[in-house]
């Protein structure tokens, strides 16, 4: 498999990065080891940068996965909302339809497009959570 379908996958939420800072937080966090944690915050900044090669705006594999990282793991423990902001920029980037508007997912209940991994439910949780600067996360890898 060539690289350009294997990278946008490496920042994800389900099989990349944002996972892994996820975890790396919480171990950090379970252990009280700074090493973890500092760990998870470069993991975040990795994410970060990678976030204009991030071309789907799910939470499964796209941009609503790792702005849930950005968010939930880092965000809500040392206030910068940047990253997360920056993230909600993307998505809307990439959104069809017009900008008051925009339209996530394609409209068929057959794709899952209503879903919280694939679809706009997810979507729409980040994009409340963000708005509030916090809130339940529905798909907590830890409680």
């Amino acid at each position: 498999m060539g690289t350009r379908f294997t990278l946008p996958l490496s920042a994800s939420w389900c099989q990349g990065l944002a996972g892994v800072g996820q975890t790396l937080l919480r171990a950090g966090e379970v252990l009280d080891n700074v090493d973890l944690t500092r760990l998870a915050y470069q993991t975040g900044a990795a994410v970060t940068d990678f976030l204009p090669h991030i071309i789907v705006p799910i939470q499964c594999c796209g941009l609503v996965g790792a702005g849930n990282f950005l968010m939930t793991s880092l965000a809500l423990r040392d206030g910068n909302w940047a990253p997360a902001q920056a993230t909600a920029a993307h998505i809307l980037i990439r959104a069809a339809g017009p900008a008051n508007h925009p339209v996530l997912t394609a409209k068929s209940v057959e794709d899952g497009s209503a879903s919280l991994a694939f679809g706009v439910a997810g979507a729409l949780g980040f994009f409340r959570r963000l708005s509030r600067h916090g809130g339940p996360f529905s798909l907590p890898l830890f409680s």
